[in-house]
């Protein structure tokens, strides 16, 4: 059979702006406008910030999560976990697991909502963005990246 992913959700993160912003920029002493311009990236980078959950069938040697992206962006899936087939529980935050079908959870910056995602086996679309849903708000938390 041939690989299908499938797009289960895509959900808007709500990430602490403040703590983002001491992690990336931390004790540079910035001040003024090169304070606020730094604030604002961090800001537009934050409310663009989705969590993407796939269900991957029938995948092969191809499968590369380091393929998935949006066409026209260098953000590639951040913080990935794959999860048990009913996606309450996380099996491993490195190696995807042997299990069929392979469920994944990442974290994507700057997502575009009518842009698709690029995968190893193509291009598929991704709904418009939503909240979190319960069982992922404790289980897949955001740690902002420096």
């Amino acid at each position: 059979m041939e690989p299908v992913v499938e797009v289960l959700g895509a959900y808007r993160v709500e990430a602490d702006i403040d703590r983002a912003f001491e992690i990336k920029y931390g004790d540079r002493g910035l001040q003024g406008e090169e304070l606020r311009a730094c604030r604002a990236e961090i800001e537009d980078e934050l409310s663009r910030l989705v969590l993407i959950e796939l269900l991957v069938r029938h995948r092969d040697e191809r499968f590369d999560l380091g393929d998935f992206h949006q066409p026209g962006s260098e953000q590639a899936p951040y913080d990935e976990a794959y999860l048990s087939p009913d996606g309450t529980e996380v099996l491993s935050r490195s190696q995807p697991p042997d299990s069929e079908p392979l469920r994944v959870v990442f974290f994507l910056h700057f997502f575009e909502p009518a842009t698709p995602l690029e995968t190893s086996y193509g291009r598929v679309s991704v709904p418009q963005p939503t909240s979190v849903p319960n069982r992922l708000q404790d289980l897949i938390p955001y740690e902002p990246a420096d």
